[in-house]
Parts: C-alpha cells; sequence; structure tokens
C-alpha cells in the first residue's frame, strides 16, 4: 500500500510512526520506489528495522537530510581559518588541538570538550558532505558525541553463510545489493525502469558493489555508512546505517581519526564547520 501511494504521489499521512518517518514524501523517482521495495519485501531485517530503515533509504536515494527536523545550516558556528589560498584542504581539524597537545606531553586532561572542525573539500559529494556535517553538528549538540575507544572485533556478526565473523557494514551491503537484484539477474536489460527491479536501480547497485573496492574519486561507489561515527560514540546497528559516497565517506573518517588523535577516550566532541 505504501509503494503504490508513493507511485501514485498521494500525500501520506505518516502519524503513529514518530521521527522516524520524518521523511516522507507524496512522489519519489523511480529509483526510491524501488529502492523502498528492498526493506520492503520478505521481512528480510524485520518489520521494526523496516521503520527505522525505510525512510533513510529513501531519504539517501530522494537527496534528503536526515536528523531532526530542523533547518539547521550545518555551518553553524563556522569562522574564517586564515589559511593561504593555496593550502592543502583538510575536511577535519581540532580547532583547540594545541589545548590536548600540550595536555598530552604534561600527562594531564583538558577539561574542556574537543572542538572538531568540519571543511569541504572539492574532491567531495558536496550533498553528502553537507548530509554528514549537519548530523554531526546536531549530535554533538545534544552532547552525543565523545572520543570512543577503537574496536573492530566486537563490531562483527557470524554470518551462518559463510561460518565466518563479518562486520554489520558488509552484511548491510549484501542485503542492500541482493533485494534490489532479486527476480532478475544482474545482467538482465530488458524491460523497463518500471517494470525491472535491476534496470530501476542499476546504478545504485553498481555504486554498491564499487564500494567493495577502493574508489579514489567521488561518484564512484557507496557505503553504508555510520551516521553518528563509531569513534564518536555511534552504535554498531542497523538504524545507523545510511549510504553514502565511498571516497567521502572515508576522507572525513580517517582525517577525524587524525584530528582526534591526542584527544582521550570518553572526552566530549562538539562539531563547527567552515563555510
Amino acid at each position: 500500500m505504501l509503494l503504490q501511494l508513493l507511485a501514485d504521489g498521494v500525500p501520506i499521512d505518516c502519524g503513529g510512526m514518530g521521527d522516524a518517518l520524518t521523511g516522507c514524501y507524496g512522489r519519489l523517482p523511480a529509483v526510491g520506489i524501488a529502492a523502498a521495495a528492498v526493506l520492503a519485501g520478505a521481512g528480510v531485517l524485520g518489520p521494526v528495522l523496516l521503520a527505522v530503515l525505510l525512510p533513510q533509504l529513501l531519504n539517501t536515494i530522494a537527496g534528503v537530510p536526515t536528523g531532526d527536523g530542523t533547518p539547521d545550516d550545518p555551518r553553524e558556528g563556522a569562522s574564517p581559518t586564515g589559511e593561504p589560498a593555496d593550502a592543502r584542504i583538510v575536511s577535519a581539524s581540532l580547532a583547540n588541538a594545541d589545548v590536548f597537545r600540550a595536555a598530552r606531553s604534561a600527562g594531564t586532561e583538558p577539561d574542556e570538550p574537543a572542538v572538531l572542525v568540519l571543511r569541504y573539500r572539492p574532491d567531495f559529494d558536496r550533498r553528502d558532505f553537507d548530509r554528514k556535517a549537519r548530523d554531526l553538528v546536531r549530535l554533538g549538540r545534544e552532547g552525543r558525541l565523545k572520543k570512543a575507544a577503537p574496536d573492530r572485533e566486537s563490531n562483527k556478526v557470524y554470518d551462518p553463510s559463510t561460518g565466518k565473523r563479518r562486520t554489520r557494514t558488509n552484511v548491510y551491503r549484501e542485503r542492500i545489493i541482493r533485494r534490489l537484484t532479486k527476480g532478475g539477474r544482474l545482467t538482465r536489460d530488458t524491460g523497463t525502469a518500471e517494470t525491472n527491479k535491476y534496470l530501476a536501480n542499476k546504478r545504485v547497485v553498481e555504486r554498491l558493489y564499487a564500494g567493495k573496492g577502493r574508489p579514489k574519486a567521488a561518484g564512484v561507489g557507496y557505503d553504508p555508512d555510520h551516521i553518528q561515527e563509531l569513534q564518536l560514540d555511534g552504535k554498531d546497528t542497523y538504524d545507523n546505517f545510511r549510504l553514502m559516497d565511498t571516497w567521502t565517506n572515508r576522507e572525513i573518517g580517517r582525517e577525524i581519526s587524525v584530528a582526534l588523535r591526542n584527544v582521550p577516550e570518553g572526552t566530549p566532541v562538539i562539531v563547527k564547520v567552515i563555510p
């Protein structure tokens, strides 16, 4: 019923679902409609996760920012850096890095939060960067961000099909691909975008596969990204995932890690964005 309403462009009353469905829209492109079937079919992720993940995936493909529904500018609290025009742009840096370096050298801990500054790089996907920045600004303002200890092993789950432990990001990627291509081979080239699930989602599937490798530019791959970064005390749960441009995701994550290298675990983090 939901998919039919989306296809017909009928306004949807999302009442009763709380904030989980803040991304409801009356009409979506074919890719968005078909993508809705990913989580609606066969109960792959279960009815509870459906209510949480459906708007996330629809918003990803439709380009709608997520969060608390407020039109906050991700550049809130930004200030000029005074850097030379030809300086290499770094997407994440620590505004009070000197305080944390000095404290580490002295063997003490600062009594102030780490101020993480994000900045758009020209080689990034602009929409995905802005959406990521907006969410981190909001989470920091809500007091939910802090430097977390690295822990890769506990974030893995047992895969009965292989008998091995895999990361939830890989499990999520495979489930999305499987649902987007179910009912037809990847090489199938008949039908239309309205009748053939693979054709409707071909570009999304191609980018999900490309994200398994190491893309060197934006616009090539998709990664399941943690909306709240694990290194910022985010949870490794399916409702914390959203598809994001691979290059942009990995570069931001890498540079956040470098920026926080002298910050003690458990330190609160607030986020600001340079326009």
